[in-house]
């Protein structure tokens, strides 16, 4: 299929929305600033876009904000000082992949959405959560790494019936909680490390599987998540 190619030459001081599939937003280092209660950065019913190497910053609402879109790409990214960070809302099979999100109130966050992959994103010194997910299934979180969380929906949060993700080597350092599971069945996670968090490392109220992970601290005691203790691991 034909693609084109949008590269950014200054800041932008405006909300950018995509209204055609298969382009190349390349931010090229520069910087879009939300001025006011929108999303910066908006894509509708779209497929095959991507975003790339973009700043998106100052949003009352969501930095960058899918709906209904499906097989988009953001890649590199810098999202900072926004409400919602990234926002997937009825948006499929997205690949999200090394982006840095912080100092967001939510930072990552996936509502009714299946089949979307986080791979290699940086998440740090968000406030409510770094990685939110509401009623969404299927997805893949692998070696994400996410710290300094203050809010109650902890580093990695699932919430609301979402249910059947897995979740792959994430490191979870530093946070209030660290991973948050609220309901949902037969979440998967797999060698992850969940350590320093200063409430808890995992808070589950629902139906996961696990192995191989390493924290401390678990509510309740019984819970099924069994690991290998931080000072173990090294």
């Amino acid at each position: 299929l034909a693609t084109k190619a949008c590269t950014l030459t200054t800041d932008v001081y405006e909300p950018i929305q995509i209204d055609s599939d298969y382009i190349t937003l390349d931010g090229n280092g520069h910087t879009v600033i939300g001025t006011g209660y929108q999303e910066v950065v908006y894509l509708l019913s779209r497929i095959g876009v991507t975003i790339k190497n973009l700043n998106v910053k100052n949003a009352d609402y969501s930095g960058i904000y899918l709906s209904h879109s499906n097989n988009n790409t953001l890649s590199g990214n810098t999202i900072s000082n926004n409400y919602l960070g990234i926002t997937l809302y009825f948006s499929n099979s997205n690949i999200i992949t090394d982006n840095t999100a912080e100092y967001n109130a939510y930072a990552i966050n996936t509502s009714y959405s299946i089949d979307n992959t986080f791979t290699g994103n940086a998440v740090s010194h968000n406030y409510s959560a770094g990685f939110h997910f509401d009623n969404s299934n299927n997805n893949t979180l692998t070696g994400n790494i996410v710290s300094g969380t203050l809010g109650a929906y902890g580093g990695i949060c699932m919430d609301r019936n979402s249910s059947n993700n897995n979740l792959v080597g994430n490191i979870v350092l530093n946070n209030t909680f660290g991973f948050v599971i609220f309901g949902g069945y037969n979440n998967a996670f797999v060698a992850n490390t969940a350590c320093n968090n200063s409430t808890y490392d995992f808070f589950v109220q629902g139906f996961v599987t696990e192995s191989d992970n390493i924290c401390d601290k678990m509510y309740p005691d019984d819970n099924p998540i069994k690991c290998i203790p931080c000072s173990v691991a090294g």
